[in-house]
């Protein structure tokens, strides 16, 4: 599968839909909004509705990714009026796991396919390899394999189980990440509140080599504390 569909064309759908062109994927995008002028530099088709996704080959793929809630649910509405049985849509955003249960019910009763798959990495693993944690009935994640392995990092797939896990497993990631992120902040405020002045930006750059939180969060971390100085 070389040609799929993006609805949501932010920092994560525009960063997947580019990396995709340039690894020679045809992608057909929908925003509300005027999307990155590089995208169509590189080769998207920009959709002008989502009618005109009945143009991509069968079975359909595409990915949504835009806000949780309801936005998802009337673009899943008008989107299973429009598709045939056996399209496969996915949804990349941050949904709350129950509701993506629910919807895989939902268009699995009107013959299509719904896979929840939760994406990390921001918008540089948009660009050059996110993370995707997936969840689905096995014969649509086995049609869209060959994109998601082309955007993902190295070793940076994970097929968690039924409908809903996917979301489920990004749910717990973010957790982890927000406690990662205060306890990193925190830590910064201690050294900042020291009776000597310490170099934080310096403290921060060694932390993340060889030491056991070195991490992409201290990466950022550093980066943040060096631009608002």
């Amino acid at each position: 599968m070389k040609t799929f569909g993006i609805i949501g064309l932010g920092k994560m759908g525009g960063g997947l839909a580019l990396q995709a062109l340039k690894k020679k994927f045809h992608v057909m995008g929908f925003d509300i909004t005027a999307p990155n002028p590089e995208l169509k530099k590189v080769g998207l088709y920009l959709a002008q509705n989502l009618e005109t996704f009945k143009k991509l080959p069968k079975p359909r793929a595409i990915f949504l990714y835009v806000p949780a809630g309801t936005e998802v649910d009337v673009i899943l509405h008008n989107l299973s009026g429009i598709l045939d049985k056996g399209d496969i849509i996915i949804d990349g955003g941050n949904s709350y796991w129950e509701d993506s249960i629910k919807r895989a019910q939902l268009l699995k009763e009107k013959g299509l396919h719904f896979i929840d798959c939760g994406t990390s990495g921001g918008p540089e693993g948009a660009l050059k390899g996110a993370c995707f944690m997936i969840g689905g009935e096995s014969e649509p994640i086995k049609k869209i394999m060959p994109i998601l392995t082309e955007l993902a990092a190295p070793e940076g797939i994970v097929i968690t189980g039924a409908s809903g896990s996917g979301h489920f497993v990004k749910l717990i990631h973010n957790g982890i990440e927000f406690g990662m992120q205060q306890a990193i902040e925190e830590g910064i405020d201690l050294l900042s509140r020291f009776n000597q002045s310490l170099d934080i930006q310096k403290i921060l750059h060694a932390w993340n080599h060889g030491s056991v939180i070195r991490s992409w969060l201290i990466e950022l971390m550093a980066k943040k504390h060096s631009e608002n100085k």
